[in-house]
């Protein structure tokens, strides 16, 4: 089974850099998963992009002085600009962050009943008050750095390698034509993925959900759809049991 975790994100400023490990790392508990993500563009300010990745050349070393040290880790990790449309993969292992300036769809997946975690590499040096607001005299948020460390991926391709397997490039959905739904990852995909299966829906008219035999997530991002008569608007999400699809 799957437990799946929809998330639409509105940056306004860069969230904390994270990783997720596997599910088979060494440090989970019995009652603990990893946590595979992916992103899908809905809008961004002009030169918004996310990080995603380590840059080339650097090493466990380079990234844990850099920490030790409250240095931009940001400089260590590879700035991809963004589109909307895109779709960015994210494997456990992989240390990424959501830039300022960006709508994002955050799909998840989380072993059923299991906890999926999420370990914070850095949060830009930020400090906070005790109801959670930015404030210079107040505390930083718990850091996860040797856990983080431990399961990076330092043998992952960087670079253009790396963004060949972890990004699409879909372009804006085109909400005139005809109704189509366009994979983006799994199960015939432009993007791989052992956990994920996601797809995108657009367009105006009717159309036969595929047979995917699972749960699904929907979330609408404008105009509505309608399922067996149940109508989804602009913003909400609905889950399709496993029996419609």
């Amino acid at each position: 089974g799957t437990a799946l975790l929809v998330k639409l994100l509105d940056a306004d400023e860069a969230l904390s850099v994270q990783i997720h490990p596997a599910d088979h790392d060494d440090g989970l508990g019995a009652d603990e998963s990893g946590k595979p993500e992916c992103w899908y563009v809905v809008a961004r300010e002009p030169g918004a992009g996310v990080y995603l990745g380590l840059a080339p050349g650097v090493t466990r070393d380079a990234m844990a002085d850099a920490l030790a040290a409250g240095d931009d880790v940001s400089k260590l990790l590879t700035f991809v600009p963004v589109e909307v449309g895109d779709f960015l993969a994210i494997d456990a292992g992989t240390a990424h962050a959501i830039g300022p300036g960006l709508t994002l769809v955050e799909p998840q997946r989380v072993v059923p009943g299991r906890r999926g975690l999420t370990y914070r590499y850095w949060d830009w040096n930020r400090r906070y008050d005790r109801d959670g607001r930015v404030d210079a005299q107040g505390a930083p948020r718990a850091l996860h750095v040797r856990e983080a460390l431990a399961v990076t991926r330092w043998d992952a391709p960087r670079g253009e390698a790396f963004l060949a397997l972890a990004r699409h490039r879909a372009g804006p959905a085109d909400t005139t034509a005809p109704a189509s739904l366009t994979n983006l990852c799994g199960r015939g995909g432009p993007l791989t993925s052992q956990h994920l299966q996601v797809a995108r829906l657009a367009g105006t008219g009717t159309i036969s959900w595929p047979r995917w035999d699972a749960l699904v997530a929907l979330t609408v991002l404008d105009g509505a759809v309608t399922l067996d008569g149940a109508r989804v608007a602009a913003g909400q999400s609905a889950v399709v049991p496993a029996s419609w699809t």
